[in-house]
Formats: structure tokens, sequence, C-alpha cells
């Protein structure tokens, strides 16, 4: 019976730990002067086709809402693990049919490349929030967030304070959540990334206004937990971009 039992446990911590997602996140700036349609060509033809074929899904593709310089091209790749990264990064080194695909934008000169290079970060999908959710339709305004932490123990007690409640807090005030990221390669780090989409700027700012005198918000950062030795924030540096998908988009 205990055998059994213990049999069942391991597979239950398996698919818990088995639905946490491992998401690439690449951006691509476009060089000024450069048609970016090829790129999103290339994209659309080519690159997410292949990632479908490896069962890779709601693959989102985002540009700026605003033409502020450089203008990028945002990429948001799901896989169900990353052991399901690590097979499609080697199937499509193999892919014939990808290749194919992508001939035309592989023999693009120098000048024709409508970015210089592209920078590829890497997540795993919050303990709390583990699979990405897709938007309601009418939410169009996408919100990307980036928190930095002074210290790996700043970090790692701000992931806990979204595991232990905020994410919660999110969806009562109406900030609707996308995914939220423990980055484990890229810059800036330490650093957690999560998206929120909104239907409009004006409900975007009223579900912050709540959010920020929600009673269990202020309860939970006076907890002596959430509080860093040297440091009265967990976080020393917010950014966050606003994006729209382009037509292509899977998310």
């Amino acid at each position: 019976m205990k055998k059994i039992v213990s049999i069942i446990f391991l597979l239950l911590f398996t698919n818990v730990f088995a639905q946490r997602e491992f998401y690439e996140l690449r951006s691509y700036e476009i060089k000024w002067g450069t048609n970016s349609q090829i790129l999103n060509n290339f994209l659309k033809n080519s690159f997410l086709p292949a990632l479908n074929k490896n069962k890779v899904k709601n693959i989102g593709v985002f540009t700026k809402i605003s033409k502020d310089l450089p203008n990028n091209i945002y990429v948001l790749i799901p896989y169900s693990s990353i052991d399901h990264f690590n097979e499609t990064y080697f199937n499509l080194q193999n892919d014939k049919d990808f290749k194919r695909a992508s001939l035309e934008f592989n023999s693009l000169s120098n000048s024709e490349v409508p970015y210089q290079r592209y920078s590829v970060s890497h997540f795993y999908a919050f303990e709390g929030f583990p699979i990405i959710r897709k938007p309601k339709k009418g939410m169009s305004i996408f919100e990307l967030r980036h928190y930095e932490s002074p210290n790996d123990d700043a970090y790692l007690r701000k992931v806990k304070m979204f595991n232990n409640g905020e994410f919660e807090i999110f969806d009562d005030v109406g900030l609707n959540s996308v995914f939220y990221g423990e980055k484990i390669s890229g810059g800036n780090m330490p650093l957690l990334s999560y998206m929120l989409v909104h239907e409009s700027m004006e409900l975007r700012s009223k579900a912050w206004g709540k959010f920020v005198v929600h009673p269990k918000w202020i309860e939970m950062k006076a907890m002596n937990e959430y509080k860093t030795i040297s440091m009265e924030s967990l976080v020393s540096n917010i950014t966050s971009v606003f994006l729209k998908q382009l037509d292509y988009s899977q998310l």
C-alpha cells in the first residue's frame, strides 16, 4: 500500500513539475531604413511553421505600439519543458523542410538582412503560474514588464511574493496575466519578466490604481519575509514596453 501511495505521489509531482513551461523570448532590433517585412515573412512562413511541426503552440509575435526607435520584433516561444526546447532546437537543425523554407531569407546579403543581431532570453515559468494564458477577445494592448533585483536573495523573495498571492491580487483588480518567467539566461540578471494584456490604457490605469491600495497587497508587502536585510525594496529597476500582436501571431 505504501509503495502504491509513493508511486501516485511521484506521478502527481512529476506531472505538476512538467506543467511548468519553458520560455524563449527573442528580440529582433530592426535596422533603420530596412524592410522588416522580410523578417516577418521568414517568421510567418518558415520559423513558426517549423516550431508548430514540433508541437510548439501559442507563439506570440509582437511589435511596439509606439513609433520610438529602435523598432523591435519580439517573439515569445512557449515550450512545454526545457526538454521540449532542447529537442526542438536540434530538430530544426536537421529539418529539410525548414531549411528549404528558409532558403530565401538565408540567402540575403548583409545589407539586406533587416536586423543586426537578435537577443535571446530563457525563462522557467513560475511555479504558481506554470502555463501561458491566452488573452480574451477584445484585449489587444500587451505590457511586457521586467523586474530587476539588487541581488539573488531579493530576486527569490520577489518570485515567492508572486507565487504566494500576487497573481490572485492581479486577477482581482483586473490586471490580466499572460505569462510569468524566472530568467535563467540573458542580460540584466537577476531578473523576472511577465506579460499583462489590457483592453485599453484607461482600464490598465484603473487596475493598477486598485492594485496599489488593495488590502492584501498592503498586508503582503509589509511581511518580514519579503524584506531584504540591506535594501527596503525587492526590485531595483522596473522597465516595461507596450506591444501589439502582429497578424500572424498565434497567441
